[in-house]
């Protein structure tokens, strides 16, 4: 019996496809970017500063939370790098810390001492500011989801060239489809935005080098999602540029 739970809607592993670029002047519709929030100004990965005159998003952001993904409409250059924006959209997006294969990483670590992970997508992945941005996909209950735990999982061991390996994980505590304890109508794809800093990994005299992420998803056939798992790679140039 082959099982459809969801529908995909996006391609796996559109890797470092995305990109932000600054304004070309003084209005501009549905900008994009990766932004830190404080004190009411977003201050976007491309070096600008914008204030929130009009916000069409349906909700605030508050005061608490660090980093951002935005949809905007640029209205009004106030200087150089500053101008008045209409939010149009906005996510949260979980600042994570890199976790070192040789000493941070045990809690993904099974009894024979091998990465273990529950499902995963990077759907979506880019640099900026020195960060490894990423859109992903996970499973979870459609109503009262509990807790799912992500991280990037840095070979610390295994990176000694030009080419900087890493692991995106996923501790879904039990609630992930193929868990026969939940029901495949009960479950939905819910997607999350994360940056992880990964500036200090650019080795010294160089002007970019390699990223390669790996991750385990589950099968697609016809554009539906199997319950059954693989891996998944891909590789991306992170660049002096980045930083």
């Amino acid at each position: 019996m082959k099982h459809t739970i969801i529908t995909v809607l996006a391609t796996i592993a559109m890797l470092f496809g995305m990109a932000s670029c600054l304004p070309e002047g003084p209005i501009r519709s549905d900008y994009t970017s990766m932004a830190d929030w404080k004190n009411g100004i977003l201050y976007t990965d491309d070096g600008i500063e914008l204030t929130i005159v009009e916000n069409k998003s349906g909700y605030n952001i508050a005061a608490t939370i660090e980093r951002v993904f935005i949809h905007c409409d640029i209205l009004t250059q106030k200087s150089e790098n500053t101008y008045d924006v209409r939010l149009l959209k906005w996510d949260t997006v979980s600042k994570k810390n890199l976790l070192r294969l040789s000493d941070e990483a045990d809690r993904y670590m099974d009894e024979n001492g091998n990465i273990a992970s529950d499902p995963i997508n990077l759907a979506t992945g880019w640099f900026s500011k020195g960060m490894l941005n990423m859109s992903l996909d996970y499973i979870e209950k459609k109503e009262k989801p509990g807790t799912h735990e992500f991280d990037i999982i840095f070979d610390d061991k295994k990176s000694v060239g030009d080419t900087l390996y890493m692991r995106l994980v996923h501790n879904a505590h039990g609630e992930y489809y193929g868990n026969p304890e939940h029901k495949e109508e009960n479950l939905t794809i819910t997607s999350k935005f994360a940056s992880v800093d990964i500036h200090d990994l650019m080795p010294s005299g160089k002007d970019n080098v390699i990223v390669k992420v790996e991750w385990k998803w589950h099968q697609i056939q016809n554009g539906a999602i199997k319950k059954e798992t693989q891996d998944y790679s891909i590789n991306g140039t992170f660049k002096k540029e980045n930083l």
